[in-house]
């Protein structure tokens, strides 16, 4: 049972990163799933549930394919760990654009637990970014921006696919390095 909901959740993952969450109905959902409505409704109460699952396998998708190794649980990652993650994070993307695209820019409207998906992938991706010193709010501010940018940067190079993916990896590690030599960031600073 477990497995059939999981490959519902793919599906459902492939048909909303191609059409918007309006334009597919619950029938046409059921009749790409080879199932009936009813079966469908078995798995998930609602159209919305089904599409929060999809947007929850995203997350989870991209943060498994971006997991940065630690030397030890209060290590903050070294650049090189961050540009091997970073290398994992642009193959998932090239390889699952559609699906990254639509976890950052699929949500139907302000639903909140839609909201509560991407927020939670974005702090990931910014708490991955903690070799921000020193650890504030000024650091997690920063560390949000630096994820902001990269969300902007590959969307755009996926809709154009310029720069070459080093050139956009190491644009990407560039601005954390300017973050991270901030004057504002430096410990002791205001």
């Amino acid at each position: 049972m477990e497995d059939r909901r999981e490959q519902l959740v793919e599906l459902g993952l492939a048909l909303f990163a191609s059409r918007s969450y309006d334009e597919l109905s619950i029938d046409e959902i059921a009749q790409a799933a080879g199932i009936s409505k009813g079966l469908l409704y078995h798995y998930f109460p609602s159209k919305r549930a089904y599409y929060v699952a999809a947007i929850e396998k995203a997350s989870e998708q991209l943060l498994a394919a971006t997991e940065l190794p630690r030397p030890g649980p209060d290590a903050p990652p070294t650049m090189a760990t961050l540009a091997s993650s970073l290398d994992s994070f642009l193959c998932y993307v090239e390889q699952r654009a559609a699906s990254y695209v639509f976890l950052l820019r699929g949500g139907i409207g302000a639903d909140p637990r839609v909201r509560d998906v991407v927020e939670r992938t974005r702090r990931a991706f910014a708490e991955r970014a903690a070799a921000l010193p020193p650890d504030s709010s000024l650091t997690r501010v920063a560390a949000y921006g630096w994820v902001g940018f990269i969300e902007a940067a590959t969307i755009e190079w996926i809709e154009t696919r310029e720069p070459s993916r080093d050139q956009l990896a190491q644009l990407i590690l560039d601005a954390l390095e300017a973050l991270a030599r901030a004057p504002s960031l430096a410990p002791g600073a205001r």
